[in-house]
C-alpha cells in the first residue's frame, strides 16, 4: 500500500531522507508506488525463492523442472488433479494422513506438546539467545494482551543476555537467532557491542538469520565469526532512514492551527508539526550519513570486505539468503541446524563429541503473558480456569491448559531444570 496520493491530499509532507535508493521503507508514505530501484529489488528477490523453491520441489517431487515450472503456473488445481499430476500423493482425510505418518515412523505419534527432545549429549557446550521482532531500546515492556504475536528484539534484554554468555566459562560457543526487520539504530549498536564483548571473551558467535535479518537485524549479525541464513532469508538492506510527518498545513485544513515558541537554536523545533527548514534537513542528513558511515564500516570489518565493495551492495536493497551468500554477506546458507553444527565446529569440537544446548530465546509471547497473568492469579486475581479460559481464545484450549501446566512446574524450584519456550520458524510472504 503507497500513501503517496493520500499525503497529497492530506497535505502532510512526508519529511523523511534515506539512504540510499533501495531503502524502501519511506517509499510507502512518499511514493504512489514502487520506485524502479525497489522494484528491481523486489523482482530480484521474489524471483530467487520461486528459482531454488522451483528446484526444490521438484527434486522432491521427481518431476522434471520445466514441467514442473508448467504446471505450477497454471495452478491452482482441484484435488484429484492435483493428485493425477503427481503434486501430492494421495487424498484423505487428517486421521488417514495421521496413519500414513505412523506407517512410515514404525511407531505411534506424539502430540508436540508432550514431546521433550534431550537437549543435551555431552560435548560442546552452546548456548542459544536471539530475539524477533523490531529491535527497540530498553527492555520491551512486561507483555500483555495487546503485545501477544507482537515480539520484540529489546537492546537491554539480549544485551544481558549475551554479556551474561560472555563471563559464563563454561559455555564454548554462541548461535545468536536473529529474525527482526530492524528497528532502532541506537539499539542495534548496543546489541552489536555486547556480541563484540562475546567474542573478546574468546567464544565464537554463529548468528543463525530467520525468514528476515535485515537493517538493524544485519547490523546486529555483522561482527559474527560465521553468518548462516535461509534460502529464502530476507536480509540485507544496509541503510538508513529518518525524519518526520510534517502535519501543519493538513491540520490547518480542518481548522487546527499548530503554533509554537523556540528557545536554544534553530534545530530545537526540527520535529514539530512544521516542514524542515533548509538548515534542519542539512542536520538531518548529516545525522543519517554518521550513521550510514558506522553501519557501512562495522559491515566491512564484520565481514572482511573493503569498505568500497560493501558500499556498493549497501545502498538500502534487500537480498535473499542465496543472493547474499554471492555477494559475501553471509557465509552459508541454511537452517537452526547447521548453524549449531558450525557453532560446534568453530569452538574446536567435532561431530562426534556432540553438545549441549543452552536455550535462552526471549519472545513477548502469550508465555510472558501466562506467565504475569499467574503471578496475578496467586494474589488473588483471576481464576486459573479464568487465565486459561482467556489463554485459549488466543492459543486454543490445549495449548493454554499445556501452558499452565508447564509454568505451575515452573513455580517450583525443584519441580524444573530446564525450560525455554519452542522455536518456530516463520516464513514471510513478502518484506
Amino acid at each position: 500500500m503507497f500513501l503517496g496520493g493520500a499525503m497529497e491530499k492530506l497535505k502532510v509532507a512526508p519529511e523523511i531522507e534515506q539512504f540510499y535508493e533501495f531503502k524502501g521503507a519511506a517509499d510507502t508514505f512518499k511514493q504512489k508506488g514502487y520506485t524502479a530501484p525497489n522494484a528491481t529489488a523486489m523482482t530480484a528477490l521474489a524471483t530467487s525463492v520461486w528459482t531454488h523453491s522451483l528446484a526444490d520441489i521438484a527434486a522432491d517431487r521427481k518431476i522434471d523442472p520445466v514441467t514442473l515450472r508448467a504446471l505450477l503456473e497454471a495452478s491452482p488445481y482441484q484435488a484429484q488433479q492435483a493428485s493425477d499430476l503427481k503434486l501430492v500423493d494421495r487424498l484423505g482425510y487428517p486421521e488417514e494422513a495421521a496413519a500414513a505418518a505412523e506407517k512410515l515412523a514404525g511407531g505411534k505419534l506424539v502430540p508436540i506438546d508432550d514431546y521433550h527432545r534431550s537437549l543435551g549429549n555431552g560435548g560442546a557446550v552452546i548456548a542459544v539467545v536471539g530475539g524477533e521482532g523490531d529491535i527497540v531500546t530498553g527492555g520491551g515492556g512486561p507483555a500483555d494482551l495487546l503485545s501477544v504475536g507482537t515480539p520484540v528484539f529489546a537492546s537491554d534484554r539480549i544485551s544481558e543476555q549475551l554479556l551474561d554468555i560472555a563471563e559464563d566459562t563454561s559455555i564454548n560457543a554462541v548461535v545468536f537467532r536473529v529474525d527482526s526487520g530492524g528497528g532502532s539504530a541506537i539499539a542495534s549498536d548496543q546489541i552489536w557491542n555486547a556480541v563484540k564483548k562475546v567474542q573478546a571473551s574468546g567464544k565464537k558467535v554463529v548468528v543463525s538469520m530467520g525468514s528476515m535479518a535485515a537493517s538493524g537485524g544485519y547490523y546486529v549479525s555483522a561482527s559474527a565469526d560465521s553468518i548462516i541464513a535461509n534460502r529464502s532469508t530476507i536480509t540485507g538492506s544496509i541503510g538508513v532512514f529518518g525524519g518526520k510527518f510534517a502535519i501543519a498545513d493538513g491540520l490547518r485544513q480542518f481548522g487546527i492551527n499548530p503554533d509554537s515558541v523556540t528557545v536554544g537554536g534553530e534545530f530545537a523545533s526540527a520535529y514539530s508539526t512544521e516542514k524542515l527548514t533548509p538548515n534542519q534537513r542539512t542536520r538531518l542528513l548529516e545525522g543519517l550519513q554518521a550513521t550510514y558511515d558506522r553501519f557501512t564500516g562495522i559491515v566491512a570489518e564484520g565481514r572482511k570486505l573493503p569498505l568500497q565493495q560493501v558500499q556498493e551492495v549497501a545502498r538500502g536493497r534487500v537480498w535473499s539468503g542465496e543472493d547474499a551468500l554471492k555477494i559475501g554477506l553471509v557465509n552459508k546458507t541454511g537452517d537452526f541446524i547447521t548453524a549449531l553444527e558450525e557453532a560446534r565446529t568453530l569452538a574446536g569440537f567435532k561431530p562426534e563429541d556432540g553438545m549441549d544446548i543452552r536455550l535462552n530465546i526471549h519472545r513477548s509471547s502469550p508465555f510472558q503473558l501466562l506467565t504475569s497473568t499467574l503471578m496475578q492469579a496467586k494474589a488473588g486475581g483471576a481464576t486459573e480456569a479464568q487465565i486459561a479460559q482467556a489463554l485459549g481464545a488466543v492459543v486454543g484450549r490445549q495449548r493454554a491448559q499445556t501452558l499452565i501446566s508447564q509454568l505451575r512446574q515452573l513455580g517450583d524450584p525443584a519441580g524444573v531444570r530446564l525450560w525455554s519456550p519452542p522455536m518456530l520458524e516463520r516464513y514471510a510472504a513478502n518484506p
